[in-house]
């Protein structure tokens, strides 16, 4: 639905657009969104650092719908809704205190993406080590 809203494309760098967007529009009490979005939002520095900055500076005077009955903005007018929500509703200043923000999300994203990696390599990382040593060890029982 933000893709829709805002504008963005459903390709990696529309993604990590949208995911600045929704860091600076704000994730309400979603958790889930501000890990995915903080990650989202670090890599898209990585691969394009213009775009997600304006997304980020675009998303700090526009609202997302997090917070809001999903089934009820289904039946919304696209525009009514842009319209209430302030999307698209003109230019974008970025002051001192934008770039703050975005310096401290673009660390936030950065200490939630290594955790998050840990997370996820280190049980692969153990066990192919432990598949190795095991297979090592056999083939040295086996060996005359």
């Amino acid at each position: 639905m933000q893709h829709v809203l805002t504008g963005y494309r459903t390709d990696l760098t529309g993604e990590f657009e949208i995911s600045a967007w929704e860091i600076g529009a704000g994730c309400g009490d979603f958790l889930a969104a501000w890990v995915l979005n903080l990650s989202g939002m670090t890599g898209g520095l990585l691969t394009a650092p213009v775009r997600t900055w304006r997304a980020f500076v675009r998303g700090l005077d526009e609202q997302s719908t997090y917070g809001r009955d999903y089934e009820a903005l289904l039946e919304r007018n696209v525009e009514d809704l842009r319209a209430e929500l302030g999307i698209g509703a003109g230019p974008h200043r970025a002051g001192l205190g934008a770039a703050l923000r975005f310096a401290a999300a673009i660390t936030a994203g950065a200490v939630v993406g290594s955790l998050m990696m840990l997370v996820l390599v280190s049980p692969i990382t153990l066990a192919l080590w432990w598949r190795g040593r095991r297979a090592k060890a056999q083939a040295l029982a086996a060996a005359p």
